[in-house]
């Protein structure tokens, strides 16, 4: 899958993984996903995220800024769920001619949430992280790659964020059978996660 690993300080690769409402570093496959990178020689970072049960986007883009004062085309992002949002808006406020080397989306309502069945308090997290609505054509060029990883049975993110992510960042489009939100407590492993980083790193 890897080329090759690396090993000199210069040449290593840097990952950030910004986790979903509610998670924290150790959750889910982030465990997984660290350790296989790590194996393979990337530097690889799982930031705890403030008040992770009630997102709040002033407060992860300035934890977010905070911990990633350099981005280059050596830096590479995966986000899940919310932390999809916080990545592109990240990436928005970048300086002009800065982008990372590429970005995993899993997840991601990137601009159409399921407002179905959703509380006062869940609207109203999702109307702070979609507004003001991002230009996602602009925050195509602050990365070189976009892979974004989708279910066919995702309650949560509704398939037209599939074509917004195809069309305006120009994202590989990964759709997987019968896999949900991506947070279920028995599923450890994301193998599809690794690959596309080792994809667009190469």
């Amino acid at each position: 899958m890897f080329k090759e690993e690396r090993k000199r300080e210069g040449e290593m690769k840097k990952v950030y993984l910004v986790p979903a409402r509610g998670a924290h570093p150790n959750d889910l496959w982030y465990s997984w996903v660290k350790s296989t990178l790590e194996q393979a020689g990337y530097v690889m970072n799982v930031p705890p995220m403030p008040n992770p049960d009630s997102p709040q986007k002033a407060a992860w883009l300035s934890a977010l800024q905070s911990r990633l004062p350099e981005v280059d085309e050596d830096t590479y992002l995966i986000g899940h769920s919310v932390g999809c949002q916080a990545i592109l808006r990240f990436l928005d406020g970048l300086p002009p001619g800065n982008r990372c080397g590429g970005v995993v989306l899993v997840a991601g309502w990137v601009r159409f949430p399921n407002w179905e069945g959703r509380s006062q308090e869940q609207k109203a997290i999702l109307e702070d992280w979609l507004n003001p609505p991002l230009d996602l054509r602009k925050v195509a060029d602050r990365s070189r790659r976009f892979i974004a990883i989708f279910s066919d049975n995702d309650e949560f993110v509704p398939q037209e964020n599939w074509a917004v992510c195809e069309q305006e960042l120009h994202a590989k489009v990964i759709v997987k059978h019968a896999a949900g939100h991506f947070e279920r407590r028995d599923v450890l492993e994301l193998p599809d996660v690794v690959a596309a980083i080792a994809e667009m790193s190469e």
